[in-house]
């Protein structure tokens, strides 16, 4: 299992690293974060340029930038902040390169984390399986060299999940502020992260044999813990609450085309743009591995399955959904697809099993990751 897992994320550290010194500048809003964190090092404050978008890759990348620029004064490279932002408009790649490297380890660790969930939900051997289903995945390949948020939520977002899995398994004060913490972290990470609500709750109120007034306590504990998080990562949400609320509705008339002038849809269709970022081999499989893990675990699956399902009539009801919007479900669909394999290939005879999981593995990411590739 270790070997298998090692090949996944091998292969995905290919996928995702070989673009990693392409100088496809201006693609994607490449240089946003870069050049906002480096002007909030410049004005001596941290405040995210963009506060509907979250701010833990916005503090990370500032936080990298400071010490660039202390260990560039202790070199006699730079003489005072100013110099950070002029060797930033001479030449912006190296700065983004930064900005790569960390949502390249961020996705790393996603790829990682679903071998956990998978195993934990069917058996052993869904583990690697789920990380080659993500290593493979066009939408979780392109934001991952992308320096943007999405990629780093969604790890978040199997994190939060895997902290939800392991307080149904004890259920003590302390998995409910880790849970909680986890939370704070991941809705930092991205807004659109709230759906993580649905899990968290589940696992506080279903995990253990508790009374209600149990229930309630470490639903306060973990309910203060996410609040205290979140305020250390992302303070300026609250310090600048106005901005915050208006940037956001503004992002909700513009997603779901409610506000006069709209236009008409550009958006593909919904179940073009799933197929496309998500890959129908893969989605036809998650069902199957659905249905199987709330058979086999009905409440772990509940709360693993709770997040995507939300999310996805979420976007479903938006009038212009970006792709990058669906990277928050590629972890989910990896995990599912995973144990759908194991499933179909549990009904096979011992020996024939691991061929028809292999085969089955290879047809469902065959047209991703030659996508991937493609894109790469």
């Amino acid at each position: 299992m270790r070997g298998a897992t090692g090949v996944a994320l091998g292969l995905a550290a290919l996928l995702r690293g070989l673009p990693l010194l392409e100088r496809h500048l201006g693609l994607e809003l490449q240089e946003a974060y870069p050049r906002n964190a480096v002007i909030a090092l410049l004005h001596h404050d941290w405040q995210p340029f963009a506060l509907v978008h979250g701010a833990v890759l916005f503090d990370v990348l500032r936080a990298i930038y400071t010490l660039w620029c202390w260990c560039g004064m202790l070199v006699g490279a730079y003489d005072v902040r100013l110099d950070v932002l002029a060797a930033f408009v001479r030449d912006p790649f190296p700065f983004v390169v930064v900005g790569r490297v960390v949502v390249l380890v961020a996705s790393l660790a996603g790829v990682w984390t679903v071998t956990w969930i998978a195993a934990r939900l069917g058996p052993s051997r869904a583990g690697p399986m789920a990380a080659l289903f993500l290593a493979t995945s066009f939408i979780h390949v392109r934001e991952s060299v992308h320096v943007w948020p999405d990629g780093l939520a969604a790890t978040a977002a199997v994190i939060t999940v895997v902290f939800a899995l392991r307080f149904l398994e004890s259920g003590s004060d302390r998995r409910a502020a880790e849970l909680g913490v986890s939370a704070g972290a991941a809705l930092a990470c991205k807004h659109a992260l709230f759906f993580l609500g649905l899990p968290v709750i589940l696992a506080l109120w279903c995990g253990g044999v508790l009374s209600p007034a149990a229930r309630g306590r470490r639903c306060l504990v973990a309910g203060v813990a996410a609040l205290v998080c979140y305020l250390a990562l992302a303070p300026h949400t609250l310090l600048h609450w106005a901005d915050a609320l208006f940037q956001t509705r503004t992002q909700s008339l513009g997603l779901f085309g409610s506000y006069e002038g709209a236009g008409p849809r550009l958006a593909l269709p919904f179940g073009q743009l799933m197929r496309l970022t998500l890959g129908a081999g893969p989605l036809l499989l998650a069902g199957l591995g659905m249905v199987a893990s709330v058979w086999r675990a009905p409440l772990p699956a509940l709360v693993v399955a709770s997040f995507p399902l939300a999310y996805l009539v979420f976007l479903a009801a938006a009038f212009a959904p970006f792709a990058r919007y669906f990277a928050l479900l590629s972890p989910f669909v990896a995990v599912f697809a995973a144990i759908g394999v194991a499933s179909v290939a549990g009904r096979f005879a011992s020996a024939r099993r691991p061929l028809v999981a292999g085969a089955l593995v290879f047809a469902a990411c065959l047209a991703p990751a030659r996508q991937s590739w493609q894109h790469v």
